[in-house]
């Protein structure tokens, strides 16, 4: 059995999961898909209280795999997933609100 490609699909889903496992107190979620086909980029956002990213799971969304657990390995995941696609991943945080772009 082959495992199935991954795709730009993909890693827009795990993106997605990456913010909804950062706003511990819920919020709302937006994802801004790029209007071009041939350059496949996204980002999503993350609004609410408390929205922030976890420490161990920001570490492995960067390539940082040291002291991956059931949480982080699914940020790891990500990261490995964009560098599959040579997608840039970027995760920035404020005040009440989180990112993560690729492309």
């Amino acid at each position: 059995m082959e495992a199935a490609p991954q795709t730009p699909p993909s890693l827009l889903m795990h993106a997605a999961l990456l913010v909804a496992d950062s706003l511990p107190r819920g919020g709302k979620i937006v994802v801004e898909p790029s209007e071009d086909p041939a350059a496949p980029r996204f980002t999503v956002r993350g609004t609410g209280l408390n929205a922030r990213f976890r420490e161990d799971s920001e570490r492995a969304a960067r390539g940082d795999d040291t002291g991956l657990e059931g949480r982080s390995i699914q940020s790891f995941f990500t990261y490995k997933l964009a560098r599959s696609l040579n997608a840039g991943l970027t995760l920035t945080a404020s005040e009440g609100a989180i990112e993560v772009a690729a492309g």
